[in-house]
């Protein structure tokens, strides 16, 4: 289940990292033709280890209850919840240094005058 875990936090992690501040819904969730290919396979590829007996016995590794993908998918869910809820703070705080006057420099990462 550790390893489903993980193939899952990346394919979130995959798909909010496309933009620092957009939306991952606004962009499309879909849009990215070889994500979607790369994020299948790794889908694909964890399947096979866990449900296909000969992966499983190389990999000593069992089938993962679906209690157990439940956990794992919302695990996937809160990570990206959290990064949407972190860009919608990056976006409003940008928005209100506009509005006074001031700006991010991204090259020292503060909040500049």
């Amino acid at each position: 289940m550790t390893n489903a875990g993980i193939v899952v936090a990346q394919i979130a992690n995959g798909y909010e990292n496309r933009t620092d501040r957009a939306s991952l819904f606004r962009v499309g969730l879909f849009s990215n033709a070889f994500l979607n290919f790369g994020e299948a396979t790794a889908v694909a590829i964890i399947l096979a280890i866990v449900y296909w007996p000969p992966a499983q016995a190389f990999f000593s590794t069992a089938a993962i209850p679906a209690w157990g993908w439940a956990i794992t998918v919302a695990g996937g869910v809160v990570l990206l919840a959290t990064q949407e809820v972190r860009k919608a703070i990056v976006r409003y705080a940008r928005g209100r240094n506009a509005v006074h006057g001031t700006h991010l420099d991204p090259s020292r990462r503060r909040i500049c005058d």
